[in-house]
């Protein structure tokens, strides 16, 4: 076993027991692994309710990767729904201090909306087609955080969106 295969499943662990002290983070990060199978088996499933608890309870970041866990099984009328509320958060700090989340997590959170949203507005997946439209939530994706912008284009020119 290698040392990094190892230190992720201490993450899983330590994510775990934070779960328990009512971490949205840490509920939002298992959401997470089990989505990708990191540290752990990779769940559907259990990544779903996992995503799901932590977005009910303000986890932008669980949100974003909720809506793309919708997207992904071809429920575009949920994705687009939550895609379009996440999409328009703005007061980022305000979020931070209202769930004692990260600020750059919260931006990735909306970033990874706003693009899903742009793509559904772009392919008509779930509301009607408009690709106008979809150029700004693009953008958007874009000015909240660069990084995940890029990774989720690239996945669309590879076929992974």
């Amino acid at each position: 076993c290698r040392k990094d295969a190892i230190d992720l499943k201490k993450a899983f662990f330590w994510h775990s027991e934070a779960c328990g002290n009512n971490s949205l983070e840490s509920q939002g990060a298992l959401g997470v692994m089990y989505m990708t199978g990191v540290g752990v088996k990779a769940d559907s499933n259990a990544a779903f309710i996992c995503l799901r608890e932590a977005a009910s309870h303000g986890d932008v970041y669980a949100m974003g990767n909720l809506v793309a866990h919708y997207y992904k099984r071809k429920l575009y009328t949920k994705c687009m729904e939550l895609a379009a509320r996440v999409a328009m958060f703005d007061d980022v700090e305000q979020i931070a201090r209202e769930t004692d989340c990260l600020p750059s997590y919260i931006r990735k959170g909306v970033a990874m909306a706003a693009f899903y949203y742009g793509r559904c507005l772009h392919l008509g997946l779930g509301v009607q087609r408009n690709e106008e439209e979809a150029k700004s939530y693009y953008s958007r994706s874009y000015n909240f955080d660069p990084d995940v912008c890029a990774r989720l284009q690239y996945m669309t020119q590879h076929g992974g969106i």
